[in-house]
């Protein structure tokens, strides 16, 4: 692991920060001390493989599949030293009980309880300690006061790295203007997770060129691929609100034409990754309507949108099996977010800056008002802890709506706050051209990418399975737009 300097000897430790109340509850995470942390160990599960009888060749067998064990829960040790007047915040844990969240911070730093500032973390979620140990009081030297030296084992359900990104500028079309830019992940299509083992690889982007299209690269954004699939269908050349989702075996898209009416679509996501020239699927047409917001859940993809006066909101359910349509919300406030737990559990942000939510789907009751601004983004994290992005602010709540606190002011020219989350604890924001991260569910936020000022942010999104790489659209102006890539 990297070093970290102290003072200015170089050692093995590294920040850890705890928060206490662990998964789902509460997003504060508090500085403990300096510690080691040894190996992360993990076993990924037996693999068993199964045999049927070869049906050519008699008193043979050949192999058919495997069955994969069931992966172990993480395993570590930490270890550091306490000064004699400290009582630890892992004692305390270690008296609770409880899970809790626990990273780990490296890099040079100043500030040791500077938590947004680090050259990598290791984030670990719902760990829990199996041992803890405060020895005898002991002195590193003669001049230096007594310190206790402190253990503890920890089992927890999962970790993973982040680092300090790279960018690299992408060009989903030599000609156009992107869009959206989406991840393509695979899940849920064997066919096609069997011909791309590497699904970072694949992105896929609407482009705005003389024609609409959609452009896929196989190699993370080196090169890129025009498909013909929508290869008839106009769009307004300076409008930014679009849809582009995964959903199933199909991509769901959209455009709007003129000022106010919105096209639905779908289309065969292998004809897009194979740059066929599959159908596009007109799903539905809505007049008065841009879309700005999309979620997609096990059985539907859920679209909202309003007029461009922020009025006649409307949330449309998609069965991402059958293609077939619902109107769940229909409303003067307009639809401007939306996120979803499950297929029933759905939450909605409007032009005016209040929220609905619906406990099964298609009934939605009034929530609660943020602000007076427009939420921009919203996502829930579990049942209690939720994220609200508006114009101008990130608000945080722990306690399902009752309260909410604003806990970054973005104050930065460009509009339209997007939001994309890995998991409940990192997520990235993009306001203009100005990236923002969060490793603690939008309590702390550190601009990681700027360029330039007064821009329009379009779209960002980020791999389900690496927490480091995201794509990130903006215009540079009306007609112009840029990519970036964030990686390690």
């Amino acid at each position: 692991m990297a070093n970290i300097i102290l003072n200015p000897v170089f050692t093995g430790e590294g920040r850890i920060f705890i928060n206490p109340q662990g998964y789902g509850g509460g997003t504060k995470f508090n500085y403990h001390s300096s510690m080691k942390i040894d190996g992360l160990d993990k076993s990924l599960g037996d693999i068993e493989p199964v045999y049927l009888p070869d049906p050519n060749n008699y008193d043979e067998f050949v192999e058919v599949g495997s069955i994969k064990g069931a992966a172990s829960r993480v395993t570590s040790t930490l270890s550091g030293k306490l000064p004699i007047n400290t009582y630890s915040g892992l004692e305390l844990l270690a008296d609770r009980g409880c899970a809790f969240n626990l990273q780990v911070h490296y890099g040079r730093c100043t500030r040791p309880d500077d938590f947004a500032t680090f050259e990598s973390a290791i984030i670990i979620k719902e760990a829990r300690l199996t041992s803890y140990n405060l020895s005898t009081l002991v002195a590193s030297n003669p001049s230096e006061r007594a310190l206790i030296d402190e253990t503890a084992g920890l089992n927890a359900k999962s970790f993973y790295r982040v680092f300090n990104q790279n960018f690299l500028e992408v060009t989903p079309n030599l000609t156009g203007r992107a869009l959206k830019v989406i991840h393509a992940d695979l899940q849920g299509c064997s066919e096609l997770c069997s011909a791309y083992r590497d699904g970072n690889k694949i992105w896929i982007a609407l482009v705005d060129t003389t024609l609409l299209g959609l452009s896929v690269t196989k190699d993370g954004g080196l090169t890129w691929s025009q498909n013909t699939a929508s290869g008839s269908i106009t769009f307004a050349a300076t409008h930014n609100d679009a849809l582009l989702a995964v959903g199933g075996s199909y991509l769901f898209w959209s455009t709007t034409n003129g000022i106010d009416t919105t096209d639905v679509y779908a289309t065969d996501l292998a004809d897009v990754i194979n740059v066929g020239s599959g159908t596009a699927i007109p799903l539905f047409t809505a007049t008065t309507f841009r879309v700005k917001d999309y979620v997609v859940t096990e059985a539907y993809i859920y679209v909202v949108g309003c007029d461009v006066d922020g009025a006649s909101g409307k949330v449309y359910r998609i069965d991402k099996s059958t293609l077939t349509l619902d109107v769940i919300f229909d409303d003067i406030d307009g639809v401007t977010s939306i996120d979803a737990l499950d297929d029933n559990v759905v939450i909605i942000g409007t032009y005016t800056g209040q929220y609905w939510i619906s406990e099964v789907s298609g009934f939605f009751a009034y929530g609660d008002e943020i602000g007076p601004d427009p939420i921009t983004h919203i996502k829930m994290h579990d049942d209690v802890h939720w994220i609200a992005t508006t114009d101008s602010d990130v608000y945080v709540t722990n306690d399902a709506g009752v309260t909410w606190t604003m806990t970054y002011r973005i104050a930065l020219d460009g509009e339209n706050a997007l939001v994309t989350w890995y998991d409940n604890l990192v997520g990235y924001m993009i306001y203009g051209a100005h990236i923002f991260r969060t490793i603690d569910s939008g309590t702390t936020w550190k601009k990681i990418y700027s360029n330039g000022a007064g821009d329009v942010s379009l779209s960002i999104s980020i791999s389900p399975y690496n927490p480091n790489l995201f794509m990130a659209v903006y215009n540079s102006t009306p007609t112009v737009s840029e990519t970036i890539k964030g990686f390690v």
